[in-house]
């Protein structure tokens, strides 16, 4: 679903204008007044990817889904234009929990993105909040894989190290020559310690390929990572 292109709140719970989220969540009101998310990053590539991080507090224990929109530069009205995807998060003994999602959609840098938050219930869904305060989505880190060689400059093991590196999520991509089978060989794991989206889907392979990943990753330890 979305709500858009209108002159008040795409969701206004009290029909009173924003209501501001409070500690835990405690006060009553339509749909409990459920507090909505907040953003501390967005980033979007041209690879039709979206990263958001951000945190929601509310009631402690509790599951909650977070739906994401966006809206074009300039959008001042909360509201859900464009549905970009969802997640799932459970909040602590406090009420708290933090989110990193990656999404699918065409987002121009400088876009908004916007989420609302949902309490579930069973399989089911309960209160959903009001539109969050939008975050402007930036351009997305994105580094390329070139060779199959194990280590070095256009290798994958290159392109995790730098994403690793990188303050905010990265794109992995492949531009190996050739559209057969790509095998990598890895001496030893590759780690991941920040949010990294990795598309096999990028290299002439893949179309080749019947739409289908031609990236295999292969350890040298008898350790499979495909």
């Amino acid at each position: 679903n979305t709500i858009s292109q209108t002159t008040v709140l795409g969701i206004d719970l009290a029909s009173d204008g924003i209501t501001n989220n409070d500690a835990g969540d405690p006060d009553p009101g339509p749909n409990a007044l459920q507090n909505f998310p907040t953003f501390t990053g967005a980033q979007t590539s041209a690879n039709g990817y979206v990263a958001v991080q951000g945190a929601l507090n509310s009631l402690a224990s509790t599951t909650y889904r977070l739906d994401f929109y966006a809206a074009p530069s300039g959008t001042t009205v909360r509201e859900g234009r464009v549905y970009l995807g969802y997640t799932t998060v459970t909040t602590d003994a406090s009420g708290n929990v933090s989110f990193k999602a990656t999404l699918s959609g065409t987002v121009a840098t400088g876009g908004l993105i916007s989420a609302t938050a949902t309490r579930m219930s069973g399989t089911g869904y309960a209160e959903t909040s009001e539109f969050s305060a939008y975050q402007a989505a930036t351009a997305m880190s994105v580094q390329t894989v070139t060779n199959t060689a194990s280590s070095g400059a256009g290798s994958l093991r290159a392109a995790i190290d730098a994403a690793n590196a990188a303050s905010g999520p990265t794109l992995i991509r492949f531009n190996i020559a050739g559209t057969g089978l790509h095998t990598i060989t890895s001496d030893d794991m590759l780690s991941i310690s920040k949010q990294v989206i990795i598309d096999a889907s990028t290299d002439d392979s893949y179309a080749a390929n019947d739409n289908r990943p031609a990236i295999q990753i292969a350890g040298t330890s008898g350790n499979d990572e495909r």
